[in-house]
């Protein structure tokens, strides 16, 4: 995984950001949001693995076997992409596919000693950045913007 420094890039930041613009947290959410998508993309170069795949491989290997769709539910990813991404990963044979014992119309996606492994090669260091990203925060600071990040996504979640 790359170990450089994240490049500040045009789509990132140059410069102080205008009051104006500032004064929308969604301009902030939005500018941050695509840091961090910057950021991990990064962190798996050239890898075919990127974060989403990162994070099903975490969520299967953190919750077990789950369908298709009940991933998109857990990830909030639409289900044409994650159709691709499931590809992707059964391609890398890091998850495989079984019928679904209570739905004969639907699979279990499940996560392979493979895909285990590589998921437990990279947890740790996939961590560190997530840490590094807000460490400008103190003390519980992170708890309560965590906790106003889970009250935005549970309005989103009411419309």
């Amino acid at each position: 995984m790359s170990k450089e420094p994240v490049k500040k890039t045009c789509s990132m930041y140059r410069g102080q950001p205008s009051e104006s613009a500032m004064s929308y947290s969604g301009f902030m959410v939005y500018k941050l949001a695509q840091y961090v998508q910057e950021t991990f993309e990064e962190f798996f170069g050239d890898d075919p693995v990127k974060a989403r795949h990162f994070l099903v491989l975490r969520v299967l290997a953190r919750e077990g076997a789950m369908t298709q769709q009940q991933i998109c539910n857990a990830l909030w990813i639409d289900r044409a992409t994650m159709v691709g991404v499931v590809q992707a990963l059964l391609d890398l044979e890091y998850l495989k596919k079984r019928d679904n014992p209570e739905d004969k119309r639907s699979h279990l996606v499940s996560i392979t000693a493979k895909g285990e492994r590589f998921y437990e090669r990279h947890v740790e260091e996939f961590e560190a950045l997530d840490h590094k990203i807000f460490s400008g925060f103190q003390g519980d600071e992170m708890k309560a913007f965590r906790g106003m990040l889970r009250k935005a996504m549970a309005e989103l979640q009411s419309r």
